[in-house]
Formats: structure tokens, C-alpha cells, sequence
């Protein structure tokens, strides 16, 4: 038996955007009420920029962008950018099953995304 739907897009878009925490917010929001879900907390975004500057210490060299997350009364959703790349990942895990194609609609949206790849892991749910 199948327990829900998970897929993780990978992808590039807008730079500038996806380097704003108040843009990921509000795609957090956006997506979660297009795919039907329930918000339990969050969304919690993190500029990491700012947030290791916070900590006085020094980044990795493959640290910045945006990090978010929702929890969801059906499990999460999740986004992690890389604005110098133009770079995203975008993970949604529900025990529900959503429309995938909503999603990649809201972040061609949100961020101008383009050379998006979908990877459905959804028959790993199997038990």
C-alpha cells in the first residue's frame, strides 16, 4: 500500500528571488494552499547569509541562499536556494496525494523557474 505522494523538482529561476526570504515565504504559502494541504507551522525561512553572519562565523564556501519550511498536518514541504547558481530544490512529502504539476506551476510563478526535473519518489512509499 502506497502511503502518499513525494517528489523533490530541482530547477533554476530568478536569482534575485530566490535570494528573498519574503519571496520564499509567500511561495510557501502559495503552494501549500494550491496542493490542497493543511499548515501546522511555518513557514520557517532562513536567510543563511544572514543567519551564519548572526553566529559571527565564517560560511562554507557552498553556503547562502534561502532555506524554508512548512510543516504540514500531512508531513512537510521544504525549498533550499542557491541564488549565485540559480539554483533550487524543492521537496514536498504529504500521506495525501497532490498534484505535482500545481507545484512546478507555482514555482514557474514565484521564481521564473525553468529546466525543471521532477523526481517522484512516491513508489519508495510502498510498504
Amino acid at each position: 500500500m502506497q502511503r502518499g505522494k513525494h517528489i523533490k523538482i530541482l530547477g533554476q529561476g530568478n536569482s534575485d528571488k530566490l535570494n528573498d526570504a519574503s519571496e520564499i515565504h509567500a511561495f510557501l504559502l502559495a503552494v501549500i494552499e494550491l496542493a490542497g494541504m493543511r499548515r501546522l507551522m511555518g513557514p520557517h525561512v532562513c536567510s543563511v547569509d544572514l543567519q551564519i553572519a548572526k553566529m559571527h562565523q565564517d560560511p562554507f564556501d557552498d553556503e547562502g541562499g534561502v532555506t524554508g519550511v512548512v510543516v504540514l498536518s500531512t508531513s512537510h514541504a521544504a525549498i533550499h536556494t542557491w541564488p549565485l547558481q540559480e539554483f533550487f530544490v524543492f521537496d514536498m512529502y504529504s500521506c495525501r496525494t497532490f498534484n505535482d504539476k500545481v507545484v512546478e506551476a507555482a514555482l514557474v510563478s514565484a521564481f521564473g523557474a525553468y529546466r525543471m526535473r521532477v523526481h517522484d519518489f512516491s513508489e519508495s512509499l510502498n510498504y
